[in-house]
């Protein structure tokens, strides 16, 4: 990943690299539509209402990397993409997440903040969807409910 300033106007920039071989614009890779029936099942604090749409977060990475920036740099606008590298030369670019603003920046916070306590309280209700990656499955043995007793964790 990367973070640059422009030498000629000052401005910062970062981008995350991304390797894919169908690229993804980043506010795709970031908020998926949600419909109105599922909204009760949702937390409020992982919603986002934008151009009259519902979206849930479903990845923080650059929200947080300019979260992290603004209080570094002491910026108040930083830009934000995907450098996507592609299998072709017409797919390798420069993805800048457009309306990307101080609007977008709270509410994903706002989401960070609410999976942060939920955690803490140890609350993972509602279940969600089987993650797209997953890493611990061998050492899980595959099945996560036969591998733990959650009651043994929680008395630590």
């Amino acid at each position: 990943d990367r973070i640059e300033q422009n030498e000629n106007d000052g401005t910062w920039r970062i981008l995350d690299y991304k390797t894919s071989e169908s690229p993804k614009k980043p506010k795709e890779a970031h908020l998926q539509r949600i419909n109105q029936s599922k909204l009760d099942s949702i937390p409020d604090w992982a919603i986002n209402e934008f151009d009259d749409k519902s979206c849930k977060w479903t990845n923080l990475q650059i929200p947080l990397y300019v979260h992290s920036a603004k209080s570094i740099l002491r910026e108040e606008t930083i830009c934000t993409g995907y450098f996507n590298l592609s299998n072709t030369q017409e797919s390798v670019k420069i993805e800048i997440w457009e309306d990307f603003g101080d609007d977008f920046l709270e509410s994903a916070v706002n989401c960070a903040e609410g999976i942060s306590e939920s955690i803490s309280e140890c609350n993972f209700w509602p279940p969600t969807d089987s993650p797209k990656y997953d890493n611990y499955s061998g050492i899980i043995f595959g099945d996560c409910d036969s591998s733990f007793d959650p009651s043994e964790i929680l008395k630590r």
